[in-house]
Formats: C-alpha cells, sequence, structure tokens
C-alpha cells in the first residue's frame, strides 16, 4: 500500500509511525481489548492511512476551490432546552468524565482560590450534546467508557494514557477541537454553556460569570489553540479534523483574548 512518495517525503514514515502505535496498543492492552473499539480504531486508522497515501503520488495534490472551503465545518448549537442529568446517569457521563480530566485545577481549592464546584461540570455535558446531539453523544460516551478502561483512574493519569495512544489522542483532540470551534458564533456559544454550567451549580451559590467562563475554556482549549499558533501544527489539524479548522480556532483565540481584557 505505502508508494515511495514523490510529492511528499514524510508520507512513509507517517504510515510507518501510525502502524507501529497500533501495534504496540494492541500488544499493551489486549486482556482489555474490546471489538467494537476496534472496528472503530480500525476504520479511523484506514482513514488516516488513505490520507497519508493520497500524497504519495507524482502529481501533486490539487486544492479544493476556495469557495468550496467555506463553511466547510459548520458547527450548529441546539439552543433549545437540554434535560439535565439525573443523580443516577451522572455516573454514566463518561465522556464528560474524560473531558473533565483538562479541568482538575479548576476544582481544586489549593490551587486555585476561585476553584469551582465538580457539579457545575455537569453543565459542560449538557453543552456536549447540545453540540453533538443525543445519537452521536451516545455513540461517543459509549467509547469513552472504553477508552476510560485502560487509562488508569486519576486524571493525571488518564491523559497521560490517552496523549500516548495514537487513536485515543484522536478522539480526545476531536472532540476538543469541535468543542472550541463551536465558539465561532461567540456570544451565542458562550451565552449557552453559561446557562448550561448556571443551571447545574449547587443551590444558593452564586452566579458563574466570565472569570469562570475564561478558567474553563482555558483549561479545555489552551493545548489546542496553541497548536493553531504553529503553522506546522496547524495545517495538520486542518489536514485531520477538516478544512478551515485552523482559522477558526485562531479566530475563536483571538476573540477569547479580546473577552478576556474586557474583564
Amino acid at each position: 500500500m505505502v508508494r515511495v512518495c514523490l510529492g511528499d517525503e514524510s508520507g512513509p514514515d507517517e504510515v510507518g509511525r501510525v502502524v507501529r502505535e497500533i501495534l504496540s496498543f494492541v500488544l499493551d492492552n489486549k486482556e482489555a481489548f474490546d471489538p467494537s473499539l476496534a472496528e472503530a480504531g480500525a476504520q479511523m486508522t484506514l482513514e488516516r492511512l488513505s490520507k497519508i497515501c493520497n500524497t504519495c503520488s507524482t502529481a501533486p495534490i490539487q486544492p479544493l476551490p476556495e469557495t468550496n472551503l467555506v463553511d466547510a465545518n459548520p458547527v450548529i448549537l441546539n439552543e433549545g432546552p437540554i434535560a439535565r442529568p439525573g443523580k443516577h446517569e451522572q455516573r454514566q457521563l463518561h465522556l464528560l468524565r474524560l473531558i473533565s480530566c483538562k479541568l482538575s485545577h479548576t476544582f481544586n481549592k489549593h490551587l486555585n482560590p476561585r476553584s469551582l464546584d465538580r457539579q457545575v461540570s455537569v453543565g459542560l455535558d449538557m453543552f456536549l450534546r447540545r453540540l453533538l446531539t443525543m445519537p452521536v453523544y451516545t455513540q461517543l460516551n459509549e467509547q469513552a467508557q472504553r477508552i476510560l478502561l485502560v487509562s488508569g483512574k486519576d486524571d493525571e493519569t488518564v491523559l497521560r494514557t490517552v496523549m500516548e495512544s495514537f487513536m485515543h489522542r484522536q478522539f480526545f483532540t476531536n472532540i476538543l477541537v469541535r468543542f472550541g470551534l463551536a465558539f465561532r458564533n461567540f456570544d451565542v456559544a458562550r451565552h449557552l454553556l453559561m446557562r448550561d454550567l448556571n443551571e447545574c451549580r449547587p443551590v444558593g451559590t452564586p452566579e458563574l460569570g466570565k472569570d469562570a467562563f475564561h478558567m474553563i475554556m482555558g483549561a479545555l482549549l489552551s493545548d489546542i489553540l496553541l497548536m493553531a499558533k504553529s503553522q506546522r501544527k496547524g495545517a495538520l489539524l486542518d489536514y485531520q479534523f477538516g478544512a478551515r479548522s485552523l482559522r477558526g480556532l485562531n479566530e475563536v483565540g483571538h476573540r477569547l483574548a479580546k473577552d478576556q481584557r474586557e474583564i
């Protein structure tokens, strides 16, 4: 399948790296390997390898016309009411558990005098449902559960383990990129996120404001926005997550910075 690359010399090396990561993951986790996760991972890998191999040709790849790139990755938010998960359902919020690993310091009173109550994070799950739609959310929540089964217990271990696996890192980054791109429509997305977060804050506590918003956004998106500032890594974002992802994330970064200066 791999040809000597004339158009992009990094192609074969990249294919080899992907295959090595996959084999290493399978060997390290053979006892806990889930068939459905394997199927999802295989499909993701096939798509990734196909894109890489498409660069290995004598003819340069023709870019899509500029008009085809506009709104290539629109993110539509459901602005209607979202049901708050009940206490029993909250034990099954695996996608939220995975994403919340990046929010650990925002809940730690010893590290952060303006720490948030962990219950607030349920509002983030509501926003994810708003963003992803329930059919997609349900499937991703199941996949997050499988990832957590082989990723450890504490937040730091989970993050480190996820980032060491190609498939799991792709899954995690994809969620964060899509979350970030939702804020291209900044005012609407911020209003909806804060409404969901405040709906889940403990009774009698002050309403969350801009400080809490920027604390959460910084924790979730700092790494992604830093990648978007790098020409090399930013190009990879477009390659992996859709045309205009880089531009969209940079727009969000500028809007967040401007909004924070106004606090």
